[in-house]
């Protein structure tokens, strides 16, 4: 997978970290240009897998400030330690959310910096990297942090301008990183209680906030 993707791989358990650039790109590419922080749901359609496979949830409206209320409150009915054993398959297949991959393949050529993250676990790497190639989804760093704690530790680290996700908590926690830094919520059933956020009604709509990528209506639904 590293091989195919041309990057190279840093392994810290339960941390991993994918770059798909060479350092003296990075390095510019820090300098030069804006950064957005990307997180793997908006890009992979992880709810819509589990309603493929388990069904309707209980609930649309989960109290996201728990860590796990993807299990935990939408799907309570699905064994956990059953999903896991057979999760590297279900993220190969996962659909991806519509105007995602056109997105980030131009936000490659306009020399936008893409850092995905994701609180996926460390044995998960090699399907997401397969997930990613056979998308075509093209980004510059990839994070696997194994829980949700962790990759809201290192979002506090990392450097960027505007962070996009689906997950009300984890945005708040990019906003209060800094000074400069700003979140995108991208409007789903579950977060619709988080009123007091800037959200985004798809890929399409994001474009509208980049400055360079125009794929279409603001209105991306």
């Amino acid at each position: 997978h590293y091989t195919r993707l041309r990057g190279t791989a840093v392994l810290d358990a339960p941390h991993a970290v994918v770059r798909t650039g060479t350092a003296e790109e990075e390095r510019f590419k820090m300098t030069h240009t804006p950064g957005y922080v990307i997180d793997l749901d908006v890009i992979a359609a992880y709810a819509t897998g589990m309603l493929t496979k388990y069904g309707p949830p209980v609930t649309w409206l989960p109290d996201t400030d728990q860590e796990d209320w993807i299990f935990d409150q939408m799907w309570p009915m699905v064994n956990k330690v059953a999903h896991a054993a057979t999760e590297g398959a279900f993220i190969r297949d996962l659909p991806a959310i519509p105007g995602a991959v056109e997105c980030m393949l131009l936000a490659r050529r306009d020399g936008i910096r893409v850092t995905i993250v994701s609180s996926r676990r460390l044995e998960l790497l090699p399907d997401t990297l397969e997930w990613l190639y056979s998308n075509s989804v093209r980004w510059e760093a990839l994070h696997l942090t194994g829980s949700r704690p962790a990759k809201e530790a290192l979002l506090t680290g990392l450097s960027f301008g505007t962070c996009l996700g689906d997950d009300p908590h984890c945005c708040r926690v990019c906003m209060e990183s800094g000074p400069d830094r700003s979140a995108l919520l991208l409007d789903q059933p579950w977060n619709e209680s988080a009123v007091d956020m800037q959200r985004i009604y798809g890929w399409l709509h994001w474009s509208s906030f980049t400055g360079g990528i125009h794929l279409g209506p603001t209105d991306g639904r």
